[in-house]
């Protein structure tokens, strides 16, 4: 459960990777709610309820041995989280565990390593979310430093990016936010081999791959990032939602996203990522299966 959409998955777990049996998503935009409201309230909490059980019976059908519910960045800050909580239980039946930001990153950054990058290779695993973007420096499977910036797609726009489209002050205005946050990331003197996941990573290189739906692995350009942010900032909305490789339903917060990912590469010194379709999800496959349990 994220800022911006809730996930289904059902996989197996086997000796050389996870096949994915069942996938299934919503957006809910949780993050907007809160950063407008300043929490879920009942409506918004009971919807989201009755979802995440339809998902859990869904899962059941497929005989799984286990099942686990984790909420991230806007659950997080939701000061009615609790009543989320009860209410996924109380229709479910299942336990809802709101991650801490650190843990979110180290599953993300187990999800979208297992299997690639072997033990003794750096990689670095960012998911820019709607409420936040998380950035797990690691080598092989050990996470060597990790970081929860308070920056998101859903953030950037409800904060900073008012218009449609946005205007060069309002994008000026949320560049300097997001470089400011991204000034306490500390460079590192290692060279940095950058894995993108998330809803923000795959539609920016779906989009600068023409549409392309075969983008797991894709090695995407900063140039290439700096071309769709351009693309994205001279459409208006209705015409975001009509770019090939673009989810419509995330048209109205790609904006913020991509030029989150644009900064970070520039941050970073860094004129490529690789983009992987397996992040977070999987992690807590993986983890929940070498640790036998959810």
């Amino acid at each position: 459960m994220g800022s911006n959409t809730v996930h289904l998955l059902v996989a197996t777990l086997e000796p050389g990777g996870l096949t994915d049996r069942l996938h299934a998503v919503e957006m809910v935009n949780l993050g907007r709610e809160v950063a407008a409201r300043g929490h879920l309230g009942e409506e918004l909490v009971s919807r989201t309820a009755e979802l995440v059980a339809a998902m859990v019976e869904f899962a059941r059908e497929e005989q799984v041995e286990a099942i686990g519910i984790v909420a991230t960045e806007a659950i997080r800050i939701a000061p009615d989280s609790a009543s989320l909580v009860g209410a996924v239980h109380r229709l479910s039946g299942e336990n809802l565990r709101i991650l801490p930001g650190e843990a979110e990153a180290r599953l993300s950054y187990l999800g979208a390593t297992a299997f690639r990058v072997q033990s003794d290779l750096p990689a670095t695993v960012t998911d820019i979310g709607g409420g936040s973007t998380e950035l797990t420096i690691g080598r092989g499977r050990e996470i060597r430093s990790q970081q929860s910036l308070q920056i998101g797609a859903v953030r950037i726009t409800e904060t900073y990016l008012k218009s449609d489209p946005p205007t060069p002050e309002q994008m000026r205005q949320a560049a300097v936010a997001v470089a400011d946050a991204l000034n306490s990331l500390a460079e590192g003197s290692e060279k940095l081999r950058l894995i993108g996941i998330g809803g923000t990573a795959t539609n920016v290189s779906s989009v600068a791959l023409h549409g392309s739906s075969n983008i797991h692995g894709a090695i995407i350009f900063d140039y290439s990032v700096s071309r769709v942010l351009d693309q994205f900032v001279e459409a208006s909305l209705p015409e975001r939602r009509r770019i090939p490789g673009l989810e419509p339903k995330r048209a109205d917060v790609i904006v913020a996203g991509t030029l989150i990912l644009k900064l970070l590469l520039a941050h970073f010194h860094l004129t490529e990522f690789t983009v992987s379709t397996r992040g977070l999800r999987y992690g807590i496959l993986i983890d929940a299966a070498e640790q036998g349990k959810v």
